[in-house]
């Protein structure tokens, strides 16, 4: 089993870490804002990577959709920049799930529209195309919500050049198409 996992690891963001989930990413991804905070007060990172993807926990909040966990580990200082395997950032993937109300806490604590994971790709870019290993959010979810809210915060993020594939995803999301050809 703990190669299987190490496998996907591999797979997912190019290494095996075969790290359990920190106390911290186990409250995030349970949305115990209360643990969060009380982990914090005795010095736990907000930030510490943990678990076989490597994510912090605001990325794993964020995968299980805790939306609570979100903004307490937002309110304790974790960092809404910090990316981690092949750059993928919090902002890209609540971008890619559609998650509006963990977009509007992370942008409203600075989270930056214009970084570019590895890929190449932006949290529109994602927001375009969605995730493939979320069930709420499968490849060509068109995001429409999400992506009026990014760019909202960031109108620049109209003129980014954009990877093919997410130009070909555009093209199904007629409403994304709109919002870019919007003044």
């Amino acid at each position: 089993m703990r190669a299987l996992l190490c496998l996907a690891a591999a797979l997912l963001c190019g290494a095996c870490n075969e790290r359990p989930l920190s106390p911290m990413a186990v409250a995030a991804r349970r949305g115990d804002a209360a643990r969060i905070a009380e982990l914090a007060r005795g010095g736990v990172s907000p930030d510490a990577p943990s678990g076989v993807n490597d994510w912090t926990p605001l990325m794993h909040a964020i995968h299980a959709n805790m939306s609570k966990s979100v903004e307490a580990l937002l309110a304790v200082g974790a960092d809404p920049n910090l990316a981690c395997c092949r750059g993928l950032s919090p902002l890209i993937l609540a971008a890619g799930y559609g998650q509006e109300s963990n977009l509007r806490a992370l942008l409203a604590k600075g989270a930056s529209p214009m970084h570019r994971g590895e890929d190449g790709r932006n949290a529109l870019d994602v927001a375009i195309m969605g995730l493939s290993d979320h069930p709420g959010a499968p490849m060509g979810a068109c995001h429409a919500d999400a992506a009026r809210m990014l760019l909202a915060s960031e109108p620049r993020l109209r003129e980014t050049p954009r990877p093919k594939r997410v130009a070909e995803a555009l093209r199904g999301c007629p409403q994304i198409q709109k919002l870019l050809a919007a003044p």
